[in-house]
């Protein structure tokens, strides 16, 4: 099978199971937690089933069947992937929605329905959703960000790289819940400074260059001076995130303090340069 087993009709189920998620998505509000309808939409999807087309192995085919829907929030976008069956794997699709006029609009899709025999079919995988979300540093307005995932079976969890610098990694920590931030801390205290500093809506400016150069090999120092959106946007006491970076793009938030490290005397804007992860570059010695 040239196409291990995908025909035009794939395309059908993606689109069908696309506005059938979203007739889901109709009924809720701007503010929800996410896991809600992910687990009500793959409880519902484990009940419907085709059964499998008779010229395949069982045990590898998974033709009419779709993998667990991935749906979260990513930087004010509500991001949905989902998986239909192929031969020994699924294809997959992703689809980015925002709110406008009261209601989730799809802003963007990424599939794969070149499925036709005559042509030349490569089955996707989804690892990695790259959003261009609002900085928390009103000097960058935008920052590039990062979702790798790691996907056995039916089990989706999110790894690494979340960030390709010091700066935006502080700025994804700090954006985050801390039941995502935490698996990316690696010292004792960080909840509290997390919680003081979290809010729907986090502002401020990073200092420039934002990344200081520990003497320690493997740590920057990122200052952020916080604004109070409460006295019009006054800023408050600088606060300085200490964070371990090792190659490529493994960050871990191991310090936060309200002074700096004697030993970050070394300014290192490259640290924050734009990077991407789909374009040859090499690891800066």
């Amino acid at each position: 099978m040239p196409t291990r087993g995908a025909r035009p009709e794939l395309t059908v189920t993606k689109h069908q199971l696309r506005d059938w998620i979203e007739s889901r998505l109709a009924t809720l509000g701007q503010q929800f937690d996410d896991k809600a309808p992910a687990i009500q939409i793959n409880r519902t999807l484990k009940t419907v089933e085709m059964p499998p087309l008779p010229d395949a192995p069982g045990e590898f085919n998974l033709i009419g069947t779709v993998r667990d829907v991935d749906l979260h929030f990513d930087s004010g976008a509500f991001v949905v992937v989902t998986g239909v069956g192929i031969l020994c794997g699924y294809d997959e699709s992703v689809y980015a929605y925002e709110w406008r006029n009261g209601r989730w609009e799809r802003l963007w899709e990424s599939e794969q329905n070149d499925d036709t025999p005559e042509k030349t079919y490569k089955p996707r995988s989804i690892d990695s959703v790259y959003v261009w979300a609002g900085s928390i540093d009103s000097g960058h307005l935008v920052r590039e960000v990062v979702r790798n995932y790691s996907i056995r079976g039916d089990h989706i969890q999110r790894v690494d790289p979340v960030a390709l610098s010091p700066r935006d990694f502080v700025d994804e920590w700090l954006v985050r819940p801390w039941t995502g931030s935490a698996a990316w801390s690696g010292a004792a205290g960080l909840e509290e400074w997390h919680k003081k500093m979290h809010a729907d809506w986090v502002a401020g400016d990073f200092d420039y260059p934002a990344s200081m150069h520990c003497q320690t090999p493997d740590l920057w120092q990122v200052g952020f001076t916080p604004a109070d959106e409460k006295k019009n946007f006054e800023p408050k006491p600088e606060v300085y995130f200490l964070v371990r970076w090792r190659p490529p793009y493994h960050f871990t938030m191991v310090g936060a303090a309200d002074k700096p490290r004697a030993d970050s005397n070394q300014p290192d804007p490259e640290a924050d340069e734009w990077r991407t992860l789909f374009s040859s570059q090499e690891w800066r010695q």
